[in-house]
């Protein structure tokens, strides 16, 4: 039987016209991914990684900025007027030796963290990749230049930019001249000289351990030390880590070049010493001693970071953790030598107050930096010399030494610090 092939013409007709017309409507589509696949590099930066900030910042000093339709605004960054606006979500086009294109973008996640997954995309037209190179040094630099530390801290299972610290001078720490340059000159030449470990096989990781009581500096030098060298912090706390995986992970990600610092590592239950009975500290849930030395100095354990601990009990912590190779220096931070207390009086007072050396040289106690900070500021205030004696002493026990941690070949340098 033969089908009437006339009636259905028009029906059979229209099909095959509809499905031409969708798939030329792919072409020009295709076509366009084709072009800008041929003629533009592309880069993807997410806010995971530091690269991200530098992009953040350059845009916000770049001249486009002030032309942009759309905005964010980011509160605590500029020590000026307290905000910067940098260009916002979508995309923006300009030009930087160059047309540069960017798109600003947000990615909603169910994963629990405190700041929202955001990317850059930049495309510059070409095939090299030499414009975007040059963009991401620039943006280097210009971080670098800041006049802030960069802080980040490990929160929600990633590293969270927090407010930044303004760069502290050496000459605003408060230590003998030779500590100081001992200071210096470790971290330049660990900064300075990758290739002497990679000749020699050895880990190029360096540790530092900063003991001693509260008030006498540690953290200033962390500070200060950053600003001189140009690095970033990365601030780890060990109780907020739920496991040995996520503190393997939080190091892995610190780039090279960079400064870890773990705060009060006496506080951690894994840095607890072991009972004799005992071959591992184990808790409910957190970072296992095993864990903390893996991550350390482990066979995963990343390089490329000074890594510096800081306590107020040093005899609390485990022999294992600050054995040497872990920690590979030791500094004791104490109360201010006689000397440093003029030193600190002459910063805070060029003018020199009437009297205070002499309030100062009448103090036959030794007290830590932050006790003399305190009392400096209450002469500030009040105007009154006589307030320095007053201030200096309320509640303020003279400090002894403790005892330091136990290691076997360790060099340790112990010094009256502020």
């Amino acid at each position: 039987m033969q089908l009437p092939i006339g009636p259905m013409l028009p029906t059979v007709t229209l099909m095959a016209v509809g499905a031409a017309m969708y798939l030329l409507r792919e072409i020009p589509m295709r076509l366009m991914h084709a072009i800008g696949w041929a003629s533009t590099v592309t880069l993807t930066v997410n806010n995971d990684d530091p690269c991200f900030d530098w992009l953040n910042e350059w845009l916000a000093t770049h001249s486009y900025a002030k032309r942009a339709r759309t905005l964010k605004v980011e509160t605590g960054r500029d020590s000026n007027d307290h905000w910067t606006v940098s260009p916002g979500y979508g995309t923006h086009w300009f030009w930087d030796k160059g047309l540069v294109i960017i798109t600003r973008s947000v990615t909603e996640s169910k994963a629990v963290s405190w700041k929202r997954p955001e990317s850059f995309i930049v495309r510059t037209i070409g095939r090299t990749q030499g414009q975007i190179r040059k963009i991401i040094n620039y943006a280097n630099f210009v971080q670098k230049q800041a006049d802030s530390v960069g802080i980040r801290m490990w929160i929600g299972g990633c590293w969270t930019r927090l407010q930044g610290k303004a760069k502290r001078s050496f000459d605003t720490v408060y230590l003998p001249e030779t500590t100081k340059n001992e200071l210096v000159d470790c971290t330049r030449w660990f900064f300075d000289e990758p290739e002497w470990f990679v000749k020699r096989g050895i880990p190029y990781r360096q540790g530092f351990l900063f003991f001693g009581p509260p008030g006498t500096g540690k953290t200033t030098v962390v500070i200060a030390l950053a600003s001189k060298f140009g690095k970033p912090i990365y601030i780890l706390n060990l109780s907020t880590i739920k496991d040995d995986n996520e503190l393997l992970m939080a190091l892995s990600l610190v780039p090279q070049g960079a400064i870890v610092l773990i705060e009060d590592v006496d506080a951690a239950k894994a840095s607890e010493v072991r009972t004799e009975d005992a071959e591992q500290v184990t808790v409910d849930k957190g970072v296992t001693l095993s864990g903390l030395l893996n991550a350390i100095d482990g066979v995963a354990a990343p390089e490329g970071r000074l890594l510096i601990m800081t306590t107020n009990h040093p005899d609390k912590i485990d022999p294992a953790i600050v054995r040497s190779a872990r920690i590979d220096k030791r500094f004791y931070f104490g109360p201010m030598a006689k000397e440093l207390p003029i030193e600190m009086a002459t910063r805070f007072f060029p003018d020199m107050k009437p009297g205070l050396l002499d309030a100062i040289a009448a103090i036959d106690k030794e007290y830590p930096a932050a006790s003399w900070q305190d009392a400096f500021m209450a002469v500030e205030r009040s105007g009154n010399v006589e307030e320095l004696a007053k201030e200096i002493a309320i509640d303020r026990p003279v400090i002894q030494p403790p005892r330091p941690p136990s290691g076997p070949s360790l060099v340790m340098s112990v010094m009256k610090a502020g």
